[in-house]
């Protein structure tokens, strides 16, 4: 279309007056007929929020989204409260709930308790204590 007119490009194109202006004369700002990439919209935050988000996250990891906003008195979403997260790799950070002490396990628990308080320390070392929540590969049944 070398050499057509305005009114023509704009038909065989089926484009708007203004935005074939506006494609005209910044053509010449285009590194090879690339676009600019935008700018985009100003974080919703600082970086004092973004240090204070962070660390109550890592001080109070049951805590909910709502939970950590109220905490923190940050005014963006729970969309971008999950992008800073992610940015500190800090992702499904939440614990599952997990259900009560029953008084049948509770009963379990005293009675092996019972049975081995005359364990010696040797063979206490046989044993693997943990405080984690056991890890299983898959999504499963989600918690809300």
């Amino acid at each position: 279309m070398a050499g057509a007119k305005s009114k023509d490009i704009q038909v065989n194109l089926n484009i708007s007056r203004g935005a074939l202006r506006s494609t005209l004369s910044l053509d010449q700002l285009r590194n090879q007929g690339v676009s600019q990439s935008r700018i985009g919209a100003p974080k919703s935050y600082t970086e004092a929020e973004e240090r204070k988000l962070i660390r109550h996250v890592r001080l109070h990891p049951k805590d909910t989204y709502t939970q950590v906003k109220e905490a923190c008195a940050l005014r963006c979403g729970k969309t971008t409260i999950k992008k800073i997260l992610k940015e500190y790799s800090i992702i499904n950070w939440r614990a599952r709930r997990r259900p009560f002490l029953t008084e049948t396990n509770a009963a379990k628990r005293l009675a092996w308790c019972k049975k081995h308080k005359h364990t010696t320390k040797d063979e206490w070392g046989r044993y693997i204590w943990s405080d984690e929540y056991s890890v299983e590969r898959g999504r499963g049944k989600r918690d809300k």
